[in-house]
């Protein structure tokens, strides 16, 4: 998965109204010229994953960031480009004279490695690699028994081809099924064409608002088990010049609130209530291996991740 927030609108709401949305965004069409005089541009495109809480706890970073260094860094301009479909240009390496995009919120990926320029402080902490479970009410009890990751194969999941959960599941002999949406998934769940969808802590909350309120959905959330993959979400940028300089001062601007606990401070806020809602602390942990790590994605600094 791939990443303003509209609190009471779920991704899959989201999806059916973002058509015929008015969306007022600001193009920086004088962006090459503030550069010259120093200011620093940086263009993010919109795109439906906007809705998901942690895209939009990332762009509240870079904001934070980027006032942040303005005193050793100069002054910034942060907007977003009025073509969705510049994101998919600058997530494949197109930076031809006429892109816009030159940031963008991606999971790690050896694709995006090859392509791109990571800052790679985890954006979230790592909370987008804790998942809980949702499933048809009436087959909790065969997850009463489950408390390893050889248990998890006896059952199916649902997942989208390009998603990392995919690829992680697959490589840990978890059987998936896969479909073409996220929204497609929950259609595909209450036909039972598999046996439980793996939703991050920080979703949950939105895709049980949705579910309550449609009484033909019996689904709920699993009570004890949490899934966990290291699975960390950094700001990416372009491999050139322009990309090594913008990319250089979110990273100074990211070490510092990571010293200082501003970093951590902003996650307490922004996810401890759902953390605490759904008893992390008190769940059955089962680590799944993530094979798509390189060696620079440390997992060492305790300060970068959040453990339960």
């Amino acid at each position: 998965m791939d990443f303003q927030f509209l609190s009471k609108l779920t991704r899959r709401g989201f999806m059916r109204v973002v058509a015929m949305a008015p969306v007022p965004l600001l193009l920086p069409r004088t962006a090459k010229s503030t550069e010259a005089q120093g200011t620093i541009s940086y263009v993010r495109a919109p795109s439906t994953s906007d809705n998901d809480p942690h895209a939009a706890f990332g762009w509240e970073l870079l904001d934070a960031v980027l006032e942040r260094t303005r005193a050793t860094h100069g002054d910034y301009r942060l907007t977003i480009s009025q073509e969705a479909a510049q994101s998919v240009r600058f997530r494949h390496g197109v930076h031809g004279s006429d892109s816009q995009v030159n940031v963008a919120i991606l999971t790690a990926s050896p694709e995006w490695n090859d392509l791109l320029l990571p800052v790679r402080i985890p954006l979230l902490r790592g909370l987008l690699g804790y998942r809980l479970l949702l499933m048809h009410r009436q087959d909790l009890g065969r997850f009463r028994d489950i408390n390893r990751l050889a248990d998890l194969r006896q059952v199916t999941f649902g997942s989208v081809h390009y998603w990392a959960d995919t690829a992680i599941l697959e490589k840990a002999g978890v059987p998936v099924v896969i479909g073409r949406s996220y929204e497609g998934l929950f259609k595909m769940l209450l036909a039972r064409r598999f046996d439980v969808l793996s939703v991050g802590v920080h979703e949950v909350d939105a895709e049980i608002a949705a579910i309550v309120n449609d009484p033909a959905n019996d689904l709920v959330v699993e009570p004890h088990l949490l899934l966990h993959y290291y699975l960390p979400v950094y700001f990416w940028f372009s491999k050139d010049e322009e990309g090594h300089r913008r990319a250089e001062r979110v990273e100074a601007g990211l070490r510092s609130m990571v010293a200082d606990g501003t970093l951590q401070r902003m996650f307490d806020a922004r996810f401890g209530p759902v953390i605490e809602k759904y008893g992390l602390t008190h769940r059955t942990l089962i680590e799944i291996p993530n094979p798509m790590l390189v060696p620079e994605d440390s997992e060492g600094d305790t300060r970068l991740w959040y453990r339960p």
